[in-house]
């Protein structure tokens, strides 16, 4: 079996390319700025993003931390990236995304805008009888 093997050059490059993807993500608004946990009847995770959004994510919908003791789940983290939370104790990672289909059941961001562009309003219909007058969207060559 073959062994690994990284040069200086390697290490070097990819601690450069770590630093500035990290960089990019604390611009990003969608980057989790910070996630705290909310013990009540409900308990919850209230997660707020670089944009001013916050979602409110009941424990109860998150398989990994369901049964989790309500100290250790309150000792919640976010990842450097800013894309997932972490609690050390209970060995626990979970992306961002992930909590959002748990919770509300789209396995994705990109779920969510696939769904808003699905709907039907006066304006979309309107745009489209417009469009409509100018030929269409064009034919597909193969």
């Amino acid at each position: 079996m073959a062994k690994w093997q990284y040069s200086e050059e390697d290490l070097e490059r990819q601690a450069r390319e770590a630093a500035e993807a990290e960089k990019r993500a604390q611009r990003d608004p969608r980057t989790v700025v910070a996630a705290r946990f909310k013990d009540g009847k409900e308990p919850a995770l209230e997660i707020r993003f670089r944009s001013g959004g916050m979602i409110k994510a009941p424990i109860a919908s998150i398989p990994e931390l369901k049964d989790a003791p309500a100290d250790l789940v309150s000792k919640v983290k976010v990842n450097a990236f800013g894309r997932a939370l972490d609690w050390d104790e209970l060995d626990a990672h979970i992306g961002i995304s992930a909590i959002m289909a748990d919770c509300f059941g789209f396995d994705s961001l990109g779920e969510v805008a696939r769904r808003g562009g699905r709907a039907r309003s006066d304006d979309k219909a309107r745009a489209s009888r417009e469009n409509g007058k100018k030929g269409g969207r064009p034919r597909k060559t193969m």
